[in-house]
C-alpha cells in the first residue's frame, strides 16, 4: 500500500528516535489506528532492522543512505513511496548478495557441530506431585477431582471451565527447560506462552472472586480472557500484577528485578511497599525486587515480545545479553575469550527457529567478533 512521503519520513524518524515526545505520540496514534497502518509500520521497521544489521558489516554507511533517500524526498515532493521502496529493495538485495558470498568465502563461525533451535516441550506437575513429560503429541490426562486435561499439538495444555466439581481447588505447575517452549489455555480461556527455562503454577479451575496464578521464574506472555467480575492476578515474589483483560509479557529471569511490558489493555503493578502503578499500552514497568521501586518508561515492544512470534529482535543490545537469550533457547554454554566482547552492541531481526550456527554467522558479519561451536559450547573471540 502506498503512503504519503511525509508519513514515510515520520515513520523513519520514529524508528530512529528522532522525534520529540509530542511527535512520537502522534505517530503512535497513527500506527494504532488500524491494522493497515500497523502492517505498514512493521514492514518499514523490518526493513530498517535488516538493513542496519546486514549493511553495517560491509562498511556501508546506513545513516548516510537513509539521509540521502530522505533528502531526495524533501527536494522533490513528487517522488512516490515506491521509488523509495525500490531503493530499499536494491540495498537489501545487495546486502543479501554480500551476506551469502561472504558466508561461502570467509566463514566467521568455526563449526564442529550443528546446534538446532529449541522445541515444543515441557513438564507438567499434577496436584499429587506426579510429573508428566509433555511434547507436541496429543494426549489426555485426568486430575484427582476427575477433571480432564487435554494436551494438543497446537493448543498445548488446555483446561475446560468445569464447575461440576465441588472439591477444593487443585493446582498444576508447568515448567520448561532450556531449549524448550510451551503454551497452555487455562479454564477461563486465558492463553499463556512460556519461553525457555520458565515455570508457572495455576489452579485447574477458578473459583471465588479472583483468578490468581503464580509465576515462579522465566519469561511468560499472557493473553488474559476478559471477566470484569473476576480480576486476574499474577503473583511473583514481592510483586503482583492485577490484570483488567489484556495482553502483556513478564520477564522474571533476573534475580534483582522483574520487567513487564503491556501490549494492550490495562494492568496495575504493585509491590509489598507501594501503591499500584498502572501501565499503558507500549509501556515497560521494571520492579526492583529488593526496594520495591517501580520504574515506568515507553518502549518499542517488539524486542520484548518477538520470541512469542518466533523471532529474535535486538535493538542496540549488548552481546552478553544476546548470548544469554541464545544460551536458554539453544541450551548451550557460552565462554568469552576476551571479556571486552561482552559490551559489543548489535541490532537485528532473526528467525528463532534457525540453527545457532546461522544466528552466529549473521552476528559475526556485523562487528569484530567470531565464534567457535564445540561440544555444546559457544566460544566468543575477537577477530
Amino acid at each position: 500500500m502506498e503512503i504519503q512521503d511525509k508519513k514515510y519520513l515520520e515513520l523513519l524518524a520514529y524508528i530512529r528516535h528522532e522525534l520529540n515526545p509530542s511527535e512520537e505520540k502522534d505517530v503512535d496514534s497513527w500506527i494504532n489506528l488500524n491494522d493497515t497502518n500497523r502492517k505498514i509500520y512493521k514492514d518499514i521497521l523490518r526493513k530498517n532492522y535488516y538493513l542496519r544489521w546486514s549493511l553495517k558489516s560491509k562498511q556501508i554507511n546506513f545513516e548516510y543512505e537513509w539521509d540521502k533517500l530522505s533528502s531526495n524526498l524533501n527536494k522533490d515532493r513528487r517522488i512516490k513511496f515506491y521509488y523509495v521502496a525500490a531503493s530499499i529493495v536494491l540495498l537489501l538485495s545487495f546486502s543479501l548478495y554480500l551476506f551469502t558470498s561472504t558466508e561461502t568465502i570467509n566463514q566467521k563461525v568455526i563449526v564442529s557441530q550443528i546446534i538446532k533451535p529449541g522445541v515444543k516441550s515441557a513438564e507438567l506437575i499434577l496436584s499429587n506431585g506426579e510429573k508428566v513429560a509433555i511434547t507436541d503429541k496429543t494426549a489426555l490426562l485426568k486430575e484427582n477431582d476427575g477433571q480432564i486435561i487435554n494436551i494438543d499439538s497446537i493448543k498445548g495444555v488446555t483446561y475446560k471451565n468445569d464447575t461440576s466439581h465441588n472439591s477444593k481447588i487443585l493446582y498444576n505447575t508447568i515448567r520448561t527447560q532450556k531449549g524448550n517452549e510451551y503454551n497452555l489455555q487455562l479454564s477461563d480461556g486465558t492463553k499463556i506462552w512460556l519461553n525457555s527455562d520458565s515455570e508457572l503454577k495455576y489452579p485447574t479451575r477458578f473459583d471465588g472472586e479472583i483468578r490468581k496464578v503464580y509465576l515462579l521464574k522465566g519469561n511468560v506472555y499472557f493473553k488474559v480472557a476478559k471477566n470484569k467480575a473476576k480480576a486476574f492476578i499474577v503473583k511473583m515474589q514481592n510483586q503482583q500484577i492485577k490484570v483488567y483483560g489484556t495482553q502483556f509479557c513478564i520477564d522474571a529471569y533476573n534475580k534483582n528485578s522483574i520487567t513487564t511490558v503491556l501490549v494492550e489493555g490495562s494492568i496495575g503493578l504493585s509491590t509489598n511497599v507501594g501503591n499500584e502503578v498502572r501501565l499503558k499500552p507500549g509501556e515497560l514497568g521494571k520492579v526492583n525486587i529488593e526496594s520495591g521501586d517501580v520504574e515506568v518508561k515507553k518502549v518499542d515492544l517488539r524486542p520484548y515480545i518477538a520470541w512469542q512470534e518466533g523471532s529474535f529482535v535486538f535493538r542496540n543490545q549488548r552481546l552478553e545479553d544476546i548470548m544469554i537469550q541464545l544460551e536458554r533457547w539453544y541450551n548451550v554454554t557460552v565462554f568469552y575469550q576476551n571479556s571486552a566482547t561482552k559490551d559489543y552492541h548489535f541490532t537485528g531481526d532473526m528467525k528463532r527457529y534457525k540453527t545457532i550456527n546461522q544466528i552466529l554467522d549473521f552476528i559475526s558479519l556485523t562487528a569484530n567478533v567470531k565464534f567457535e561451536v564445540k561440544n555444546n559450547t559457544v566460544i566468543v573471540k575477537n577477530k
